[in-house]
């Protein structure tokens, strides 16, 4: 199994040379798991991403508004919180906007740090923290 099986397989996915790959989060169809079962298998390491991108300071007033990205984001770290291969969870890409997007940023960082407490999955969003100062102690077996 290769790199051409793997792009043959998902088609919505980027690989390099080396084993990484950036896939977007949001419904594919059901491409999305055959993805993740084949990065788990392989040994590649994957950043998902909600499509928030090219946002300016109006469409991330809209669409944090209407909970679009909140839970396109729950969404998508719940289904794959189990996914070895899924390292990055990628929150708002290429957009402007400085008050309106750290806003933005921090509700949804805030959001899938909830979802790691409560999934008790390793971290995978972040601003530059990747240390979990709050998140309570692994439960006991």
């Amino acid at each position: 199994m290769g790199r051409c099986l793997i792009e043959r397989g998902v088609g919505e996915s980027s690989f390099d040379s080396g084993n990484s790959g950036l896939h977007a989060g949001y419904p594919v169809g059901n491409r999305v798991p055959l993805l993740l079962q084949l990065a788990d298998r392989l040994g590649f390491a994957i950043w998902e991403e909600i499509p928030l991108y090219h946002y300016t300071p109006l469409t991330y007033g809209i669409a944090m508004d209407r909970g679009i990205p909140q839970q396109m984001l729950r969404e998508m770290a719940l289904r794959d919180m189990n996914r070895p291969s899924v390292l990055f969870h990628g929150l708002s890409n290429e957009s402007t906007g400085t008050d309106e997007r750290e806003d933005a940023l921090s509700i949804l960082h805030e959001i899938d740090r909830e979802i790691e407490r409560e999934t008790d999955s390793p971290p995978r969003s972040g601003n530059g923290d990747v240390h979990h100062e709050n998140r309570p102690p692994p439960r006991a077996p």
